[in-house]
């Protein structure tokens, strides 16, 4: 997961990944990571690849406030941020999202091209190149706009996979290809040395994401 409470309220392992859902700080998180005794058992049980478990809407709705500079010392978590969210047009409707279920891939595409300072032209039509992201699907624009700016890039095989849950990692990429300002000078994390996404992580780890 990437935040931490006192109190786990959900823990699910699938294949060799996992996530955990709490309430509590992703910059605490980040620089702290997991807590020992959790990490210790998941690894020695072959059971959780911390860099490939999952990102939760409430995880990136307070990562995308902070990076646009509106956290502010007194904000409640985490509805302060999904509060300034909406009002920085990254939210339609704040009343019918679930904030502990998993994001996909084209979800954090639709969130990383309303962060973008060029703003879309919503009449518009941007085309992609990926092929199981039709006319019809509902991010297609959002995706295609992000395509434009090098923020995105598929898989080898030609797809996107919209509807696939987005890793940490891959989370990590798209940061790193939005905010590419930081260095990625080696940040504390003890399972990334030979990780392909290694120069990401620690690029968005430095500038506090």
């Amino acid at each position: 997961s990437f935040c931490f409470s006192k109190q786990l309220s959900h823990v699910e392992y699938y294949h060799n990944s996992s996530w955990l859902e709490y309430g509590g700080s992703p910059d605490r998180a980040v620089r702290s990571g997991f807590v020992a005794a959790f990490d210790k058992y998941l690894k020695d049980n072959n059971k959780y690849t911390k860099n490939e478990s999952k990102i939760i809407y409430q995880d990136m709705i307070v990562m995308a406030v902070r990076a646009l500079g509106y956290e502010t010392e007194n904000m409640s978590y985490p509805w302060g941020h999904i509060i300034a969210a909406e009002k920085l047009d990254l939210l339609e409707d704040i009343d019918n999202v679930n904030y502990k279920a998993v994001m996909t891939r084209g979800e954090v595409a639709t969130m990383f091209a309303r962060l973008l300072t060029d703003k879309m032209d919503m009449n518009a039509t941007y085309e992609n190149t990926f092929s199981d992201v039709p006319a019809d699907y509902w991010a297609y624009n959002f995706i295609g706009y992000v395509q434009k700016f090098g923020l995105i890039s598929g898989y080898s095989d030609g797809t996107f996979r919209p509807n696939a849950p987005i890793t940490r990692a891959e989370f990590a990429t798209m940061a790193a290809r939005f905010d590419a300002k930081g260095n990625d000078y080696g940040v504390s994390f003890n399972d990334i040395y030979e990780h392909w996404a290694k120069k990401a992580i620690n690029i968005v780890a430095n500038n506090g994401w």
